[in-house]
C-alpha cells in the first residue's frame, strides 16, 4: 500500500502547476526502507530520505535504484525534530504514509513548514475520517495510527501557515482503505 500511496503524492504533486519537478530538493519523511525512493526520486533533483527507526533508516541507505542510490542522504531522527532544525531546506516534502501513525499532526505539520522554502509544497497521504463519524476531528484506528477529519487538516494546515491546494478523499489498496491526499503550500 506503500507505494499506491507513494504514486498518489506524486502525480498530485506533478499535476501541481506552481511546482517544476525535478528542479529542486526533496525532503520524504518517513522514507522505511526506503521502498517509494524510486517514485519520488525523479520529482527533485536531491532526495533526503528522514527515518526515525535506525533499522529501517540503514535499509534505505543501502538501497539501490537504476544501479545507484535513490537518497543523496538518509537521516535517522524523529520527524519534527529533523524538520524543525533544517529551516529553508526544501522545494518538496512528501510523506506515502508515516503521518499514519502521528498523534501530533501540529508538530509535523509545522515542522514541514519550516523546513520548506517560500512557495515549497507539501504532498502526503493521511487516515480519514468521516466528519458525522468523529466529532473532534481525530479518530483513534483499530491498528494504532490516527484518521482526521477534512475539515481539521484543513484547520491544521492554515494553523502551521500552510495554503491547501488539494484535500481530497481516496480510497486506496484492495481493502479499499480510505485516505486524504493532501497537497499543500508554503506562502512567500
Amino acid at each position: 500500500m506503500a507505494l499506491v500511496c507513494a504514486r498518489l503524492v506524486a502525480e498530485a504533486v506533478w499535476e501541481y502547476r506552481g511546482y517544476v519537478a525535478g528542479a529542486g530538493s526533496v525532503a520524504e519523511a518517513g522514507c522505511a526502507s526506503g521502498l517509494c525512493a524510486p517514485v519520488f526520486l525523479a520529482l527533485g533533483k536531491t532526495l533526503v530520505g528522514v527515518e526515525p527507526k535506525a533499522a529501517l533508516a540503514t535499509l534505505a541507505q543501502h538501497r539501490i535504484h537504476d544501479g545507484r542510490a535513490p537518497y543523496a542522504q538518509v537521516v535517522t531522527a524523529p520527524l519534527s525534530a529533523f524538520f524543525q532544525s533544517h529551516p529553508d531546506a526544501f522545494d518538496l516534502v512528501v510523506s506515502a504514509q508515516a503521518l499514519l501513525s502521528c498523534a501530533q499532526l501540529e508538530d509535523a505539520l509545522a515542522g514541514f513548514q519550516r523546513a520548506l522554502h517560500a512557495q515549497g509544497l507539501l504532498a502526503f497521504t493521511l487516515g480519514y475520517a468521516e466528519e458525522d463519524i468523529s466529532s473532534c476531528g481525530i479518530m483513534p484506528n483499530a491498528d494504532g495510527g490516527f484518521s482526521y477529519t477534512e475539515t481539521y487538516l484543513r484547520g491544521a494546515l492554515r494553523d502551521a501557515g500552510l495554503s491547501a491546494k488539494l484535500v481530497n478523499p481516496v480510497t486506496v489498496g484492495p481493502n479499499a482503505v480510505k485516505r486524504l491526499l493532501v497537497l499543500a503550500k508554503k506562502p512567500r
